[in-house]
């Protein structure tokens, strides 16, 4: 490599690349990159009071945002509220656990289309990489 900016463009390329590949999936489901995201962070944290604010805070999305994203996955069935003493706690419904699933084992056939070549300690070794560049710029406030 002739410097440090031709790999953080390789990164940024890569990532580019992923997030289509992830994004034209979604949009064959019938939901913007941005519902899947809120709807597929509900699935994976059911256990949790997951309330609109949550949403907010998590995604650095305005309230008016969520509160348009979460009121399009109602009307799709795929986000269910259930008013608790506490608040409005979201939930998703069954049929977007079904699609998460789905969505789930192409994601996993993606990363083997693009990582499949790499060995074990290969894997590894660029996630225990890529995980403590992460650290980095969350301990610099940059991410």
């Amino acid at each position: 490599m002739n410097n440090q900016s031709d790999l953080l463009f390789l990164i940024k390329h890569l990532s580019k690349c992923i997030e289509m590949g992830i994004d034209q999936e979604t949009e064959k489901l019938g939901l913007t990159p941005q519902q899947a995201r809120v709807l597929f962070y509900l699935v994976r944290h059911d256990e949790k009071k997951i309330k609109q604010m949550d949403l907010c805070e998590h995604f650095h999305l305005s309230k008016s945002t969520v509160s348009g994203l979460v009121k399009r996955l109602v009307l799709k069935s795929l986000i269910i509220k259930e008013k608790t003493k506490e608040g409005t706690i979201l939930h998703p419904s069954e049929k977007a656990k079904a699609l998460f699933e789905e969505q789930r084992e192409k994601i996993s056939q993606f990363n083997e289309q693009i990582f499949g070549d790499l060995s074990l300690e290969e894997k590894r070794k660029l996630e225990e990489l890529l995980k403590d560049k992460i650290q980095l710029l969350k301990g610099d406030k940059l991410c």
